[in-house]
């Protein structure tokens, strides 16, 4: 019998030597060029035999000839199956192995990727935690080595930004992805200090990529509090300044800068406000501004300050071309998807581009173009009194105000020149820092939820608890996700999300939610219940009141996502009915108006019962009996308040024609479940169907109607039988 022996003390452990000899052949079977040689024996192998190779990795900075063979050797001894020697080994010799682990990056790289239990999960979390030195070590490590330094560098770009550490330890009780985001950015930050490098600007994008609304926030943003050695990338000038540009932005490849630029413009969209406007344009002007993809940001983006800024950051012949791609859309604009939001930031981009552009020829450039006379004679024919306003303005500023055209439609353009000048690295914050301790008001309204068997928690009075922000709220989601440890009740969790996601909601504060919307959406339809404590809470019901909240605060952005996880996703049979009855409610809650198919009552008591069906949804005892149901459709006069309304029906109608596309293209689940789930689709369809069913103006309405009748006949075909009162009226 063979066996390694291993001598701890002067002495050594007799009682480990079970022979006298050992063979060491072929220690990694991709390493057959370095153990062709004969087979060496050894005989009573010692401590020395360990630190021997040990302490020859542990002397030098950079490769040599056998530090492969003495890499596979310690690791062999020390962590591989049939010998994992390193639990029982002295703490001395215990520090000298993780010394060498900490300095060269092979054995390192071994470690990890030979990782296959949880036995040194320990070890792994020790030395990327407690090592702030260790990502810099193994950089310069890389730098020094001649032979593999492009395959090392790859390895290391994945193992540390790839996720690949982190998915060796997310089933660890410590690690999550919160904390593991922070710890990589700290790392990454004190590697980037020693001075400046092509691939910072790759790896920065990799941590975004890991969690992005964590990324953005961490890496970024002033609204994170950070530790002294951890300062976000914009905290300061100094930090902006000899940091992110003069050691991760300037020296990255051009495709690397464009990334970075855009991400840094989705921020900016999100937070853009006159107090750090000065701010985002002197960023936007130092990062240059031509890198960002013009048609990109003008349909992603609708802030207006960062739009501004944007513009003003550009050299005069960018901003030629920019107006060129503003005119296109402003031209091309349907009357039917161009709200008077939308059309009247594209009229004040084109005459901020005006204003920049004082010596410009726009008669000779566009006015006699025949794209912009079509395009005005287009838009002329819209029956929105402001759109023609706004067209004429546009039409008049552009012949060098040839056309007579009087109106008292004023057009307040954002005053530049009245912004302080002043930067203010404090003011890029998602939120007013003052608002951080207000206090949630004790009489807001719960929504109209309710459960048989569980009553409803209470707001937490422990602080550490309370969410402010929807950033802390999708902390907490993912601490719930993870397998680590920690005191949040789901229930608990879920209820302040959904109260301060109604007060943000409710003081016209939504661009918080709809910045991690992203982010906050997956996690609602993925939360689970842990521990059999857990599966009797109300999950269901919160998660409900969630997802409508979600919905509420941008219907243009969240019901995608939602149709996409319906469809596209495999979920479990309560978690799909929870989303089809989110959908359902977020149409409702979005939309003042009243049914026309005649039959609202019954609606209101099909889509209460599907609520409350049988056990299926124990968990979701949901009464859900809006007062917008027995409310009259009441014409508003104010011009917001019709974009809004149009712009709703709008995404109302989209739902709707995906759930008819949803059933058309085949939804099939398990026997056991599938006929439940197609009633329950089918009375959300009806439901939905008839908050819009009034809109008969809309050109897609009738096509919408056939299809609506050829779900509900397919589905009386299947033997999915519906209330014959719902019937008449649809078909």
């Amino acid at each position: 019998m063979e066996c390694l022996v291993l001598n701890t003390k002067a002495n050594l452990i007799n009682t480990l030597m079970l022979s006298s000899r050992l063979k060491i052949v072929n220690l990694n079977e991709n390493s057959n060029s370095l153990l062709t040689k004969n087979v060496k024996k050894y005989s009573d192998i010692g401590k020395n035999d360990l630190l021997e190779p040990l302490n020859r990795l542990d002397m030098t900075t950079e490769s040599y000839e056998k530090e492969t063979l003495d890499v596979l050797l310690c690791h062999k001894i020390c962590f591989e199956d049939g010998y994992s020697l390193y639990s029982i080994l002295e703490n001395d010799i215990k520090e000298i192995v993780e010394r060498v682990l900490v300095k060269n990056f092979s054995f390192f790289l071994k470690f990890v990727t030979s990782l296959e239990n949880n036995q040194y999960l320990d070890l792994l979390y020790s030395l990327v935690y407690k090592h702030p030195e260790i990502m810099q070590r193994h950089f310069s490590y890389i730098s020094l080595n001649t032979k593999n330094k492009k395959t090392y560098m790859s390895d290391f770009k994945s193992l540390y930004f790839g996720s690949k550490i982190f998915n060796k330890l997310a089933e660890y009780h410590k690690c999550d992805i919160k904390n593991y985001v922070e710890m990589s950015y700290k790392l990454f930050l004190s590697l980037v200090k020693e001075g400046s490098n092509i691939l910072f600007g790759e790896f920065l994008l990799s941590i975004i990529k890991l969690s992005s609304f964590l990324a953005i926030d961490i890496c970024f943003l002033n609204s994170n509090i950070q530790s002294n050695n951890s300062k976000s990338l914009f905290h300061s000038k100094d930090i902006f300044d000899e940091v992110f540009i003069k050691n991760i932005y300037e020296p990255s490849s051009t495709i690397v800068k464009k990334k970075l630029i855009y991400q840094v413009a989705l921020l900016f969209d999100k937070i853009g406000s006159e107090e750090n406007y000065a701010t985002i344009l002197f960023i936007l002007k130092n990062m240059n501004a031509q890198y960002l993809d013009v048609d990109k940001v003008l349909t992603n983006c609708d802030n207006e300050c960062f739009l501004t800024a944007f513009l003003k950051s550009c050299h005069p012949n960018s901003v030629k071309r920019i107006m060129v791609v503003l005119i296109m859309k402003w031209t091309n604009i349907n009357k039917n998807d161009g709200s008077d939001a939308n059309d009247l930031l594209l009229t004040k981009l084109i005459l901020q581009c005006c204003d920049i552009l004082i010596d410009f020829d726009f008669e000779k450039e566009f006015a006699n173009k025949t794209f912009f006379i079509n395009g005005v004679s287009k838009r002329l024919m819209n029956p929105s009194k402001g759109f023609v306003e706004r067209t004429m303005i546009v039409s008049k500023r552009l012949t060098n105000d040839k056309i007579e055209f009087e109106t008292e439609l004023k057009i307040d353009l954002l005053e530049v020149s009245s912004i302080s000048k002043e930067l203010n690295f404090d003011a890029l914050s998602y939120m007013n820092k003052q608002s951080v301790l207000v206090e949630i008001p004790k009489n807001l309204q719960d929504i109209s939820t309710t459960s048989n068997d569980i009553s409803r928690p209470e707001l937490t009075d422990d602080m550490n608890k309370r969410i402010y922000f929807i950033k802390d709220f999708i902390k907490q989601l993912l601490s719930l996700s993870s397998q680590s440890s920690n005191n949040l009740n789901i229930v608990e969790v879920l209820n302040e999300g959904c109260k301060i996601m109604e007060i943000k909601i409710e003081n016209g504060n939504a661009k918080e939610i709809d910045f991690y919307l992203n982010d906050i959406i997956p996690l609602l339809i993925n939360i689970k219940p842990k521990t059999e404590n857990d599966e009797k809470l109300p999950i269901e019901n919160f998660r409900i009141r969630a997802l409508v909240s979600t919905i509420k605060s941008n219907p243009k952005n969240a019901f995608p996502i939602l149709l996409d996880y319906l469809f596209n996703k495999d979920l479990g049979i309560q978690t799909r009915l929870s989303l089809l009855t989110s959908l359902g409610l977020g149409c409702l809650e979005i939309n003042e108006v009243k049914s026309s198919i005649g039959v609202n009552n019954k609606i209101d008591s099909e889509i209460e019962e599907v609520l409350l069906h049988d056990k299926l949804i124990r968990h979701s005892i949901t009464k859900w009996r809006s007062k917008k149901l027995d409310k009259k459709d009441e014409l508003e006069t104010n011009q917001k308040t019709r974009y809004f309304k149009q712009q709703n029906i709008t995404e109302t109608l989209k739902v709707c024609f995906g759930l008819v596309n949803g059933w058309v293209n085949g939804i099939q689940l398990a026997s056991a479940y599938d006929k439940i789930f197609k009633e329950h689709y089918l009375k959300l369809l009806i439901f939905v169907y008839g908050i819009i069913a009034d809109y008969k103006h809309l050109d897609t309405n009738s096509e919408l109607k056939r299809g609506v009748n050829k779900v509900i006949l397919d589905g009386y075909q299947q033997g999915i039988l519906l209330d014959k009162e719902l019937m008449p009226d649809i078909l």
